[in-house]
């Protein structure tokens, strides 16, 4: 069930996702204004820890908000659907947001909670979601340049009340000691370690800014079709799939120190090719590179949490690097890749990210990888 619910969460968001954006355009938005929009999600994912996910790991039930969060934003999409002036869309895709930013990190949690008692590999439960994904982009891409935004609704609502249904038919969470909120947060923001890997996930993140808020449009700015623009993005995530199928091998040999390193590297080279090539042929191309900025640096991430966090405090854990990562780093880096691309153009939005990552490989690399050598890392000799 759970290899389900991922493949029904990640179809959603590859309904919203690559062509969400293009919606807002379509609406005669401006880059500023698109950029502004594209903020929201991660401003409420960055809020969604002191709600969500503090309230799940009190009450020990997870699944139920899972279910209440997939239903949500299933139902508010159909709203933000039909809205048009820049005010409601605005409203409408907060009210959207509220559902969706939490249920990333429930699942985690609830994916590592069953890892934790049954065994497995996380990259071969998660992949059904790149699958979900994947098959998302190439259809939806196909039916949204027929039919237009009708699609992108009725996709939403199918896919979230499905995962709704799924959530609800997954067992029950093991019952583990909870903590108040407040000494909850306490706890994970003394520990060092934690703290600073956030900062650089929190940069890795920025970086990405560009690639969900302008690359769709870039493409279509050059001509590209919106199948093909869903062809590009079914492409990384084809990759990523590859990566996932692996990560269980690479976190167990080489460490996830290793992982989160090959990752960073890969997003100077793909940022460094967005920036530069002007044939289309090359930017859907440089799209196989998705499989190691995304899927090796998440994997890698989840897995390194899970070893600095206790088990009472996972969903919180979890909940503070998504809103430090893709929350903050999501928030700013839209509010930035908007300034910049209506100041100057898309392709300096991704020279800007190629900084940004080296900033974060740095980071990475003198403060970070010390701090690792006397930490126990969840996977060392064992499936993750």
């Amino acid at each position: 069930m759970l290899r389900s619910l991922y493949f029904l969460h990640f179809f959603a968001l590859g309904t919203f996702m690559p062509y969400l954006p293009i919606h807002f355009r379509d609406l005669g938005m401006t880059n500023a204004q698109i950029g502004v929009l594209a903020s929201v999600l991660p401003l409420f994912i960055t809020l969604a820890p002191a709600f969500w996910t503090q309230a799940a790991d009190r009450s020990g039930t997870k699944k139920h908000f899972v279910v209440l969060a997939s239903a949500g934003s299933a139902l508010a999409f159909l709203f933000l659907a039909r809205l048009h002036p820049f005010g409601l869309v605005l409203l409408g895709l907060s009210i959207f947001c509220f559902f969706r930013s939490p249920t990333g990190s429930l699942l985690e949690s609830i994916t590592f909670e069953h890892l934790k008692l049954r065994g497995g590999d996380y990259g071969r439960i998660r992949m059904f979601g790149s699958f979900g994904f994947i098959l998302s982009v190439l259809v939806i891409g196909q039916l949204f340049e027929r039919w237009g935004t009708p699609v992108l609704s009725t996709s939403m609502l199918l896919s979230g009340l499905g995962a709704a249904a799924c959530a609800a038919l997954l067992p029950a969470s093991p019952q583990l000691q909870s903590s108040a909120g407040g000494r909850s947060l306490g706890r994970l923001l003394g520990n060092r370690t934690y703290v600073i890997y956030l900062a650089t996930a929190f940069l890795m993140r920025l970086s990405h800014a560009g690639y969900v808020t302008f690359y769709s449009i870039y493409l279509d700015s050059l001509g590209v079709s919106r199948g093909i623009i869903g062809v590009a993005w079914s492409l990384g995530v084809i990759c990523e799939v590859a990566v996932l199928m692996t990560s269980g091998r690479i976190v167990r040999r080489a460490g996830v120190q290793a992982l989160i390193l090959l990752a960073m590297g890969a997003a100077v080279l793909r940022w460094f090719l967005f920036a530069t090539a002007t044939n289309p042929g090359v930017l859907v191309a440089a799209q196989s590179l998705h499989g190691l900025t995304f899927g090796a640096f998440h994997v890698g991430s989840v897995t390194l949490i899970q070893s600095l966090v206790p088990d009472e405090l996972r969903a919180s854990g979890q909940g503070l690097f998504t809103a430090s990562a893709y929350g903050l780093g999501g928030i700013l880096g839209a509010w930035m890749v908007g300034a910049i691309a209506a100041a100057a153009s898309i392709p300096v939005v991704f020279g800007t990210s190629v900084g940004i990552v080296l900033l974060a490989l740095l980071v990475f690399i003198i403060t970070v990888l010390p701090r690792l050598k006397d930490v126990a890392l969840f996977g060392a000799g064992e499936r993750v």
